[in-house]
């Protein structure tokens, strides 16, 4: 046997002992395997339903896991399964979600219902921003006391302040804390806050719209003193400028063109 065949029946044994060491986790949900069980949370789940019957009851979940999740943890006003499922059982349609209509009372023949994945799906939305409103920062005031000014949502709140905080090398509870501390002067701050520039007077509105900067990232410029139209963002409004100039040109070539047709 060469050195080449050695080599080869190396490298096949190795992969052989890869082989039978590749093992996989399967999902508490569904029971089926989990492939790359370390990458992170969104790739441990085999799917978005199994994702959502991890935070609410029903979904892939066994009905009998449901009522045992019920009565562990004290959820329900129910005392066994069969009145559970003499109230619930006649609404109970595959794959729904077991929600409730108030947050903070138990799980009742009143108070419950099944509802489906993307309704499921829409009241996890709201709770998660709930959630992410009553996070208090380190200056004592809460995330939503922080965004209600600005009346924009918290989730587009929190993606412009990471982008203001990678920007200028700052956190972003630092970024929350300075637009908590200085509130828009106005509800429309959008279009009374502007400025002139080249004989035109630009509003934050259309500076965001015409050069593809966030209205928060320029607030913060002007919150901080700096000059609203920079070098770069002046090069943005000269191209969309341009640009527009150049389709206004262009459609009244063709109304010129095909004026004849149009008065015949």
């Amino acid at each position: 046997m060469n050195e080449i065949e050695k080599t080869n029946l190396s490298f096949g044994d190795r992969e052989a002992e890869k082989k039978k060491e590749k093992k996989y986790n399967p999902c508490s949900i569904c029971g089926r395997p989990i492939w790359h069980s370390m990458a992170g949370r969104y790739s441990r789940v085999c799917g978005q339903v199994c994702d959502l019957s991890r935070t609410f009851l029903g979904g892939g979940r066994p009905l009998e896991e449901v009522w045992e999740l019920l009565r562990k943890h004290k959820l329900s006003e129910w005392e066994s399964m069969e009145a559970w499922w003499r109230d619930m059982g006649h609404s109970h349609f595959p794959g729904a979600f077991l929600l409730r209509r108030d947050r903070g009372a138990k799980h009742c023949k009143e108070n419950s219902f099944w509802a489906p994945y993307p309704q499921a799906k829409r009241v996890h939305t709201e709770l998660a921003g709930e959630k992410k409103k009553r996070r208090i920062l380190p200056n004592g005031r809460t995330v939503g006391d922080c965004c209600e000014p600005y009346g924009i949502n918290i989730y587009l709140f929190q993606r412009m302040c990471g982008g203001i905080a990678k920007k200028y090398g700052l956190t972003m509870n630092q970024v929350m804390e300075e637009f908590g501390m200085a509130p828009p002067p106005s509800p429309d701050w959008k279009d009374s806050i502007s400025v002139h520039h080249q004989g035109q007077e630009y509003s934050i509105r259309r500076i965001s719209k015409e050069s593809g900067i966030s209205f928060l990232s320029l607030y913060w410029r002007w919150m901080k003193g700096m000059f609203l139209i920079d070098d770069d963002i002046a090069h943005r409004l000269a191209r969309t400028r341009s640009r527009r100039d150049a389709r206004a040109r262009q459609i009244e070539r063709w109304n010129a063109d095909y004026k004849p047709f149009n008065e015949g």
